[in-house]
């Protein structure tokens, strides 16, 4: 599968390798502190600390959690404890790169003899050469246009990759998770009128099993706190779904949505159900017939 590809293996090793140099220099300033541990004693609800300096076990009550020493040395023994963590991921990730073998379509094909590389257009190699020169041509066709308000791409996902909130994120995880190719807002043109503008669905999607785009949109704001939001809100998105129908995208057909819930709350086992129902295999011819035998 693409989505076992080294390419993400050698970003998390990157990552990793950043947050290494980020941690340790952070020990460094700290360095002064690396002598010293500390005990602490609970009283009243609260919480008391005295320094106690390793080598000469002489202590020193330095009192609350705000007490900069104390905060100092807790600062210091997180640091080192997560580069010890760290450290063991850099280890796991370049043992797994040392023996992973690449298995993409393109890379299959060369190592094989010629006699067992077949057609690139047979059913064998279709389905996979399909997604992948589809997921690339995506991936270019964004960096030609460019995204908007880029500077509210702020939540991590696994793989490094910048969403704009907490429900995105979750749901391109997801995603991976159940092999469904994706690409997180791809422009859609969009002619309206006599002026060309692009659309930016939160996910385009290809269906599994018939390789049809569909359109995913995460409706955040949909239940916000504020009326006045939840309103502008509903009339945006509204208009925006308009325009997909004119391209042919159309709610519970190829335009499917998922929103958190009135008071914020992220059902993720309605979300992964939906997901994975998508990944499904669809219902067998003899499975239809018999329900629509029992509709009539």
């Amino acid at each position: 599968m693409l989505y076992t590809s080294r390419t993400y293996i050698e970003e998390a090793l990157e990552i990793q390798n950043e947050l290494l140099r980020i941690h340790r220099e952070r020990m460094r300033e700290l360095s002064a502190y690396s002598r010293y541990r500390l005990e602490r004693k609970d009283r009243n609800g609260n919480s008391y600390y005295t320094k106690v300096d390793r080598m000469t076990g002489r202590k020193e009550y330095l009192g609350g959690g705000e007490h900069p020493v104390v905060r100092a040395i807790m600062e210091y023994r997180y640091c080192e404890e997560l580069v010890s963590r760290i450290r063991q991921n850099i280890a796991g990730l370049e043992g797994l790169l040392s023996v992973y073998l690449d298995n993409r379509v393109t890379t299959v094909q060369e190592i094989l003899p010629k006699a067992y590389r077949g057609d690139r257009n047979s059913a064998l190699f279709a389905r996979e050469s399909f997604v992948e020169n589809w997921l690339r041509e995506g991936r270019a066709f964004k960096e030609q246009v460019g995204i908007p308000f880029k500077s509210d791409l702020k939540v991590h996902a696994f793989d490094g990759s910048l969403q704009r909130s907490r429900l995105e994120t979750l749901h391109y995880e997801a995603f991976h998770i159940y092999g469904i190719p994706c690409l997180y807002e791809r422009p859609l043109a969009y002619l309206g009128g006599d002026h060309l503008e692009y659309l930016f669905p939160d996910f385009t999607l290809l269906d599994p099993y018939t390789l049809n785009e569909l359109l995913f949109e995460c409706l955040g704001y949909w239940y916000h706190s504020s009326s006045a939001k939840r309103r502008s809100y509903r009339q945006d998105t509204l208009v925006r779904f308009d325009k997909y129908e004119k391209l042919g995208f159309t709610r519970s057909h190829n335009l499917l949505v998922f929103s958190e819930g009135p008071d914020g709350f992220i059902d993720l086992s309605m979300m992964h159900r939906q997901i994975r129902a998508l990944a499904q295999p669809p219902p067998s011819p003899e499975i239809l017939r018999g329900l629509n035998d029992a509709l009539r």
